[in-house]
């Protein structure tokens, strides 16, 4: 695909080396310019009759379709397969006429968008869940160094599309700035998202299945919760019931929620994200997961760090390693049953290296009640909290190890027992014996 960038210095937009050719007026090296075939520019009227003729030759011809710099008033517009089109990055404009999207596909491939900003109506749409750009059942997309701002719903909706969203910007958006169903390979990558209403990226299937979508390199800010709820909204980046699913590298902050939250995955890896300022858990495995790796990253102040729990649904098996998680605060502004913890799991899961610092309650929480099995805590350094090590010892636990971790600078205690909420054993070290299916050994305290 000729690049945007070689195709406008090769045209010399602008002066007369453009060298148009015939009735067609096709630009060098084989692009369709549409200001030279009909379209006009900031008129202010209804252009889709014009774009919609334009796109379906540029499709036949095989040829690019350049959208000159200027605003063009349009609305619901249907991609045929085999189009691209560039427009001039910040000043080509596509602004929507009504609460509905400004471009959409269906069962279509190999759609190319370059360059080209997508203006909603503002406001909150009652018309369901559509994207200023919207895809179902299409293959091969790429949609790069766009712009999406003002959508009365979402910024781009997907749904059982394959492809990749590339450095575009997405602002002022009602829903969730990405929201993606049933992805059939899809890269979500190097984005900056800032004030959505809802949710920042949504990966999502309809039934539990392998997705394989790939999340990293973005920048997200300023998430809200207009919707309400306990969770389903005001996340950074929302993975349901979606296996084989790549979170990696984000800068998520400022969100009313999570910054990222993993509901009955599988296979999810979450790793070296920077996440800061979460108002309530902020990185979260939950529910029916299994196999997720939470690793390498970063939270610093949130109502709790990471929690890997709800075994009674049955999430299991993870790997929370080598992670920082300081500044916990005491209570969450957004969900009054969040508790401040460090580190929270449950079920079959290996707590290594992580650093954890400033909490006020539990650095590391092993189980709640009956819900624990198979917790493995070694090797952490945990300071500055009100106890260090919380385990349940409650009836029907299953068994769990608490070794080698350095514990300092302790409010209350460092390693302690507990039958639900309620504290049983102050120094667990000590009284480890007692608890057949506890192993608590060689950890130093300060």
């Amino acid at each position: 695909m000729i690049s945007r960038r070689r195709l406008l210095t090769s045209m010399g937009i602008g002066a007369s080396s453009a060298l148009l050719s015939g009735a067609g007026a096709v630009a060098q090296f084989g692009a369709l310019d549409a200001g030279a075939n009909g379209l006009v520019a900031n008129s202010g009227s209804d252009a889709g009759e014009q774009l919609t003729t334009l796109l379906e030759r540029a499709s036949a011809l095989g040829q690019p379709l350049f959208l000159p710099a200027g605003e063009y008033v349009v609305g619901n517009i249907t991609l045929p397969s085999n189009i691209s089109i560039m427009g001039v990055r910040g000043q080509t404009k596509l602004r929507a006429y009504a609460d509905k999207p400004i471009l959409s596909g269906q069962n279509a491939q190999n759609i190319s968008i370059e360059s080209v900003a997508f203006i909603g109506v503002g406001s909150v749409s009652t018309s369901g869940g559509f994207g200023l750009l919207d895809l179902v059942n299409c293959a091969d997309v790429l949609v790069s160094e766009c712009r999406f701002e003002k959508s009365s719903s979402n910024g781009i909706s997907l749904y059982a599309t394959s492809g990749s969203l590339a450095q575009n910007q997405l602002t002022d958006i009602a829903g969730a700035a990405i929201a993606s169903t049933d992805a059939t390979g899809l890269s979500i990558i190097n984005n900056t998202i800032d004030g959505c209403e809802n949710n920042g990226i949504l990966v999502w299937r309809n039934d539990n299945g392998h997705d394989g979508s790939i999340v990293t390199g973005n920048h997200i800010k300023n998430i809200n919760w207009r919707n309400g709820g306990n969770g389903q909204y005001g996340n950074g980046i929302n993975v349901f019931r979606s296996a084989d699913v790549i979170v990696a590298n984000n800068v998520i902050t400022d969100c009313a929620f999570s910054a990222i939250r993993a509901n009955g995955t599988v296979n999810c890896q979450i790793i070296g994200n920077n996440c800061r300022n979460l108002s309530e858990v902020a990185i979260f495995s939950e529910f029916d997961f299994s196999g997720s790796i939470v690793a390498q990253n970063i939270v610093d102040g949130a109502a709790q760090g990471i929690s890997i729990t709800n075994w009674n649904d049955g999430g299991h098996l993870a790997v929370c390693a080598n992670n920082i998680v300081r500044n916990i605060w005491k209570t969450s502004p957004n969900n009054p049953d969040t508790v401040p913890v460090g580190i929270g799991v449950e079920a079959d899961i290996v707590v290594d290296g992580n650093i954890v610092e400033n909490v006020l309650g539990s650095g590391i929480a092993a189980g709640w009640g009956p819900y624990m099995r198979n917790i493995s805590v070694t090797d952490n350094l945990i300071r500055e909290v009100d106890y260090g090590v919380y385990v349940s010892l409650a009836e029907g636990i299953g068994a769990a190890q608490v070794k080698n971790n350095q514990i300092s600078g302790v409010k209350k205690a460092a390693i302690v027992g507990a039958l639900w909420d309620d504290i049983a054993e102050l120094d667990l070290q000590k009284s480890a014996d007692k608890y057949p299916l506890i192993s608590v050994s060689d950890n130093q305290f300060n």
